[in-house]
């Protein structure tokens, strides 16, 4: 029999990023559809989103596609003007070999850009620009309490023994009991370990450093990139892919690698001839620049539920490489509508709960593990690159296929498997095959005559 959640019981949530922010609205707005009122939601962080800096951030370049932003509205988010930092109008796409312009869609919902935290250090702007502090806004909006709390401890859950956390505000300790915990504190902290160390079976994703930064190229440098995000796929030792994200006068740059990157990567991409081309005109790095080497989940996290306790947003499972937003929207809604309608014991909440996580996220990431297994070979071997770039900017068919192959690839905005299946495409193989010969031709003859 499943373990129901009684009406007026209370909430833990452990992160009021996205996550927790989302899963805190869904689950109070379900309550309150099945005439529940008295359900009560406590968030707990201990950071504060509208600070500028890394203290606040969540670590995310912050890129929001058009497909969610119609997500936002219909939930109620209408993102203030001050928040949205730009308005993405396409993607361009370099490599070694030559670039490809990848243009936005028609949807008349845009892809935009924000900041996580309330901006960079040496940032001088007025007022909130966090899209953290402004989901979690909506969150408070619908009934949840926010605490700037620390939690330190947490008891092994059971369904004939509410568990009890303890946490810290200042230097006061608390303790309290509550029907249900939401983990939605993400991979960047220690909570990972408390949850091991309960003993249930949760194993943490396996997890890669990625590097960021904010690099202050001014306003008139961002205008002139016309609101598009530039993705470099260049070949470098141990860097996949890169993506420079504009925002009012700083560029996110996030750094994705085959190994953990650190700041003599980010000065190896930026000595990258194709780099200095990009960049302003004699344009150095800053002495001082805001940064961080966020983890990134490279495989989801391994039984993130049980009785009483549901694991959501990054900690458990997310789009591979892209949209962590997105995610943490997907398993809080998942949640939500497992603890409101079906139980909170650790079968109902693998039967409903987890499952939807698969069939959204974790199978298709496998497609998308080998895409970007793919590309990194591809940049690296210049008669392929060729091949794709002169296939891509075509006119007919398959050039559209190859088009909105990498567009969903790159953005995020398609399922990992639908672009699988449709990259088998003869027409587009046989045109991909012709173009690599073609190239690989070209090549040897040049080293032949070269040589000679």
């Amino acid at each position: 029999m499943p373990y129901l959640l009684k009406p007026d019981a209370k909430i833990a949530v452990i992160g009021a990023g996205p996550a927790g922010s989302f899963f805190s609205y869904f689950a109070l707005k379900k309550a309150k559809e099945k005439k529940i009122n008295t359900l009560r939601v406590k968030i707990f962080d201990y950071k504060k989103f509208a600070q500028s800096g890394p203290k606040a951030c969540n670590l995310c370049a912050g890129v929001i596609q058009s497909n969610f932003s119609q997500k936002l509205l219909e939930i109620g988010l209408e993102l203030p003007q001050e928040v949205i930092q730009r308005k993405v109008s396409g993607y361009i796409f370099h490599t070694s070999r030559g670039d490809l312009e990848l243009p936005g869609s028609s949807n008349i919902y845009p892809i935009i850009t924000v900041y996580r935290g309330n901006g960079p250090l040496f940032f001088s702007h007025m007022g909130n620009i966090s899209f953290d502090d402004a989901l979690l806004n909506l969150a408070k909006s619908e009934g949840a309490e926010a605490l700037q709390a620390l939690v330190i401890g947490l008891e092994k859950p059971a369904l004939d023994k509410l568990p009890r956390i303890t946490y810290k505000i200042k230097e006061k300790i608390f303790e309290e009991e509550f029907d249900l915990i939401a983990g939605a504190f993400g991979l960047n902290t220690k909570m990972l370990g408390k949850i091991e160390g309960l003993n249930f079976g949760f194993r943490s994703p396996k997890m890669r450093r990625a590097f960021q930064t904010e690099l202050h190229l001014g306003k008139e440098f961002i205008k002139n990139l016309k609101g598009e995000i530039h993705i470099f796929a260049l070949g470098i030792k141990g860097i996949s892919f890169a993506a420079f994200i504009p925002k009012e006068e700083h560029c996110t740059l996030t750094l994705i690698g085959n190994k953990d990157l650190n700041l003599n990567d980010l000065q190896n991409f930026l000595r990258h001839p194709k780099i200095i081309d990009f960049l302003p005109k004699g344009w150095k790095i800053p002495e001082y620049f805001c940064s961080c080497q966020p983890w990134i989940a490279v495989s989801p996290a391994l039984k993130p539920f049980f009785d009483r306790l549901v694991i959501i947003g990054d900690a458990n499972c997310n789009r591979y490489y892209k949209n962590g937003i997105e995610s943490a929207y997907y398993t809080a809604l998942f949640a939500a509508e497992t603890v409101l309608g079906f139980g909170i014991d650790r079968v109902s909440l693998e039967k409903y709960f987890y499952t939807a996580c698969k069939k959204e996220l974790i199978i298709d990431n496998y497609f998308g593990k080998v895409f970007f297994i793919l590309n990194s070979l591809i940049a690296k071997v210049p008669f392929i690159t060729r091949a794709h770039l002169t296939l891509g900017k075509g006119n007919n068919k398959v050039s559209k296929i190859e088009r909105r192959i990498l567009w969903g690839i790159f953005t995020g905005a398609e399922k990992y498997r639908d672009l699988f299946f449709e990259s088998l495409n003869p027409l587009l193989i046989l045109n991909l095959l012709f173009y690599s010969a073609l190239y690989l031709l070209k090549d040897l003859k040049n080293f032949i005559f070269k040589g000679k």
